[in-house]
């Protein structure tokens, strides 16, 4: 038999192993009329030694330690979000210096917009959100493009050089 005071706490089990369990089953169950010393209802009761939990944790955990549980679970949910930011950022950027042409830039552009709307469309509740959250995203890309393609002057200004270095 596994003791329930080893296992999870459940605060919808009940069982005479816990000090507090112990005490509430003992506070109600004391009013109920017995006949020849048990209650028709539940049968002989059962002698224990007593309760095999020796503290008396409130049933459910106290406040403190649900909230420190609260927080690191929300710690763990923060802590991707930030990763999967980070990575929605960095990695075009990347993508648009390696691979430095016009059509990488706007491919690349149009299918991290398109995946980060798709996270976004199942992150968040409100389409607004959704749709305010992709633009802003899709205006930080454009920047990028804006900075890693080089324009047609900085392209006339590469050949002239080239073409004097070639001429010396």
């Amino acid at each position: 038999m596994i003791k329930s005071s080893q296992q999870r706490r459940d605060p919808f089990l009940v069982t005479g192993e816990r000090t507090i369990d112990s005490y509430v089953m003992r506070s109600i169950m004391g009013d109920m009329p017995l006949h020849n010393g048990s209650n028709p209802d539940f049968g002989i009761p059962i002698p224990v030694d007593g309760p095999w939990e020796h503290d008396s944790q409130p049933i459910g955990g106290t406040r403190g330690n649900r909230v420190a549980k609260s927080w690191a679970s929300g710690f763990k949910d923060r802590l991707l979000i930030a990763g999967v930011a980070a990575f929605f950022l960095i990695a075009p950027m990347w993508i648009m210096v390696l691979h430095n042409t016009l059509y990488t830039s706007l491919v690349g552009t149009t299918a991290f917009v398109v995946a980060f709307g798709v996270a976004m469309a199942c992150r968040l509740d409100n389409p607004k959100e959704v749709m305010s959250g992709t633009a802003a995203y899709a205006a930080v890309l454009v920047v990028f493009v804006g900075l890693a393609v080089p324009t047609a002057s900085g392209r006339q200004m590469m050949m002239r050089r080239r073409m004097k270095r070639m001429s010396k």
